[in-house]
């Protein structure tokens, strides 16, 4: 079964980043990511830790985040 995400799932995610400061990161303890904002071109750079790499949260994430129109910066 593939996951998509819930209306609030979606919302939550969109007021959480909105919260967060241009430079600013978000740390999220179960897969050992951290992410970074950047507001000014909707992007974001994800920083994950080598033994929790792809952990199920972050791919979750990012596909909320995709789905809200941020990119990751390369």
């Amino acid at each position: 079964m593939v996951w998509e995400p819930t209306p609030s799932d979606i919302e939550w995610t969109k007021t959480l980043v909105s919260k967060i400061k241009d430079g600013g990161s978000w740390g999220v303890p179960e897969s050992c990511a951290i992410f970074t904002f950047f507001h000014s071109k909707k992007e974001y750079t994800l920083l994950e830790m080598a033994w929790k790499r792809g952990h199920s949260t972050t791919k979750r994430i990012v596909k909320v985040l995709d789905g809200l129109g941020w990119k990751e910066r390369e």
